[in-house]
């Protein structure tokens, strides 16, 4: 009887181990499921890069909300024989004290004040520019509508605006609030940039 409750103890120890292997394994394949890599963003911005060029769609300028988007956006520009101005905004949590000041022209969203650069608002014949707003993860859509809106309100038209991001969400999708052109579609921002988790 000790042998066998030995035996059992023994399998019973084998079989957790070998179960607690088998969740270390799953849990890196889920996180590599949600992982867009170095190599990915190359082959996401010349996805977008073609689909553009498909449509003989160049943007007079390419304008990003921020600094993870202008990675994109520069991938992005690299495909064009001739380059184009990327325009830069900068994120604030809407919970700050947001930054007040007459160079950029801030939008706000449920979670983020955005601040763009005011050349949006200032430039000569917005009727003949060519817009493509990048970002890299799209959420609820929302900064991308209201962006939108916001150019069609200062002059811009709505058939040279176009918009890409490597990654949104089924509920940006749903709202019909997504970008022209995405990469991934995922469930939520449980998911990872090289530069880190998705925002």
């Amino acid at each position: 009887m000790g042998i066998i409750s030995e035996i059992v103890g023994v399998v019973g120890t084998l079989l957790g181990a070998w179960g607690v292997v088998l969740t270390i394994i799953s849990n890196r394949r889920n996180r590599k499921l949600k992982t867009v890599t170095w190599s990915d963003m190359q082959s996401a911005t010349k996805f977008f890069w073609r689909n553009l060029n498909h449509i003989k769609f160049k943007p007079t300028f390419i304008i990003t909300p921020g600094q993870k988007g202008g990675i994109i956006a520069q991938l992005i520009s690299d495909f064009y024989e001739e380059k184009m101005p990327i325009f830069s905004g900068f994120l604030e949590k809407k919970d700050n004290k947001q930054v007040l000041d007459d160079n950029y022209l801030t939008l706000s969203t449920t979670k983020w004040h955005v601040h763009m650069p005011i050349s949006l608002k200032t430039c000569e014949n917005k009727e003949d520019v060519k817009l493509l707003i990048v970002d890299d993860f799209v959420m609820s859509g929302d900064f991308l509508h209201k962006l939108k809106s916001v150019l069609l309100e200062l002059g811009y038209l709505e058939q040279n605006i176009y918009s890409c991001a490597i990654a949104v969400t089924k509920v940006a999708i749903d709202a019909n609030k997504a970008p022209n052109y995405h990469w991934k579609v995922v469930d939520d921002k449980d998911f990872y940039f090289p530069w880190g988790k998705a925002e």
